[in-house]
């Protein structure tokens, strides 16, 4: 079925420690910290230049999606008028094109493209209705990086790493894609785990949100019920702050040590995002894998960049991705509408957020 993408509502907020209890779950720390929402219609969105977008991320005046159907990644819409402004990022083995775009992020009005099948990282910047590409990175593999699923910049000069990495859970890269430390251990990890790394980075895939200005770093299982917040002041020496252990991913191993996802599998975090004051995350909670449900998640949960829990939001439909306006503190979801089908793309002005920062 071929979707089409409308601009949906507008949506208004009104009203080192480890946590280990399997008993609970994540929504137990907003337990009388939830807050209420109203929605506002709002225009169509131009064309339905988007197939089956899975990722999209905000940069200045424009809505990217990428799309690993088409011929180039990207369908780039004006955020505000809804009008699409053309393709970008060509597919293809060529010089400057793109095989697989695996995570995309925005840092100081920069979008960071990481590609896992060419395995470089390229730094780009918006002028007028094209990318313009400043930096290539290439990330290469070593005897400590083996393959890097996720890379999110901190900066022009740092990245974090996620993946298959020896003793640790993450690695900090600098400007030429070299390790200059590696760091954390996966949720519900002891020594006997570290011989299976390779399974253990498979099993904990999940989010990776950075605040460069508050110097911290969050992480979220997307199976099973976890998420850790570092310091990352010093990039040699990263340090946890607060890690939140609720629910071990349920698995079995398969075919070149990876693995599959039992139906009784807790999903959690579809996705965390960073704006200046938060580190918000799409969640689930629920063991969704053998529902016919669209896969995604129906809360947001707000913490600060300690790691404290501020608040939970219920949300009136599953949503799949999100990408942040940092400029004007909004926060935009994209999910499938359960009654027309269509992709509709919410927003969230975090200027109207009503819980009090504790």
């Amino acid at each position: 079925m071929k979707y089409g993408l409308f601009w949906g509502s507008l949506l208004l907020l009104t009203a080192f420690s480890c946590s280990n209890d399997v008993n609970k779950s994540m929504t137990d720390l907003f337990k009388d910290k939830e807050s209420s929402l109203k929605t506002e219609c709002f225009t169509s969105l131009e064309k339905d230049s988007i197939g089956e977008p899975y990722m999209f991320a905000c940069l200045k005046n424009k809505l990217l999606f990428a799309d690993m159907h088409q011929e180039s990644f990207l369908s780039e819409f004006d955020k505000n008028t809804g009008k699409w402004i053309g393709n970008s990022l060509t597919r293809g083995n060529g010089p400057g094109e793109y095989i697989h775009l695996s995570n995309m992020s925005v840092v100081n009005n920069k979008l960071f493209v990481w590609d896992s099948g060419k395995s470089f990282v390229d730094i780009l910047k918006s002028e007028g209705d094209t990318l313009a590409g400043e930096k290539h990175i290439y990330i290469g593999s070593d005897s400590c990086l083996v393959s890097a699923f996720q890379v999110c910049p901190v900066d022009e000069n740092y990245f974090i790493a996620s993946g298959i990495i020896k003793n640790n859970r993450l690695a900090v890269l600098d400007s030429r894609g070299k390790i200059c430390s590696s760091f954390g251990n996966y949720p519900f990890s002891g020594e006997d785990d570290k011989e299976n790394y390779i399974t253990q980075a498979f099993v904990h895939q999940g989010s990776i949100a950075c605040s460069p200005d508050k110097k911290r770093l969050a992480v979220g299982n997307m199976m099973g019920d976890a998420v850790s917040f570092f310091d990352i002041s010093d990039l040699k020496s990263p340090k946890l702050c607060k890690e939140y252990n609720y629910a071990v991913p349920q698995y079995r191993k398969v075919e070149n040590n990876s693995v599959a996802f039992d139906k009784e599998c807790m999903v959690g975090f579809i996705g965390l995002v960073a704006s200046s004051r938060y580190c918000i995350g799409l969640y689930d909670g629920e063991k969704s894998l053998s529902s016919q449900d669209s896969f995604g998640g129906n809360k947001l949960l707000f913490f600060d960049w300690d790691g404290t829990p501020l608040s939970l939001v219920r949300l009136d439909m599953k949503y799949s991705y999100m990408a942040m306006d940092n400029e004007n503190e909004r926060l935009y979801l994209l999910g499938i509408d359960p009654e027309s089908l269509e992709y509709k793309v919410d927003m969230i002005d975090l200027d109207k957020l009503s819980f009090s920062e504790e």
